[in-house]
């Protein structure tokens, strides 16, 4: 019975990680967007919001997640996001950081600034 109790904990577990084929090292490096190293056994593993695809070498986004399915904005449960043509997006302003499961906000993206500068009475514009 112990066994029986051991063996389902551990399905189970399996089946949470989302394990994919893909190999890496504890730097993160070759792991795919929305995934993590599990440096215990060299490979990438599918992070919170996210699930294997079919070949087991990527994950994708979960309904209502960033990058993931919806309808409404309400769907969207990843702060910052947006419904866009039926994907949850980062809502302007913001970008998705490095992982690919949150918004961070952009460095002053399309904002303009402009300087007047006068000296011995002449004057010059400079956009930045």
């Amino acid at each position: 019975m112990k066994f029986l109790v051991l063996l389902a904990m551990l399905c189970a577990l399996l089946v949470a990680t989302e394990g994919l084929t893909v190999t890496c090292d504890d730097q993160q490096e070759g792991c795919p967007v929305g995934s993590t190293c599990a440096a215990a056994n060299g490979t990438c593993t599918c992070s919170n919001g996210f699930s294997a695809n079919a070949e087991d070498d990527g994950c994708i986004a979960a309904a209502g997640a960033l990058n993931g399915a919806c309808k409404a904005n309400d769907v969207c449960d990843t702060e910052d996001t947006e419904c866009t043509d039926n994907k949850c997006v980062c809502e302007s302003g913001y970008k998705a950081d490095e992982a690919g499961t949150a918004c961070v906000k952009s460095a002053a993206a399309g904002v303009t600034v402009s300087v007047v500068v006068l000296v011995s009475g002449f004057m010059a514009s400079y956009f930045l």
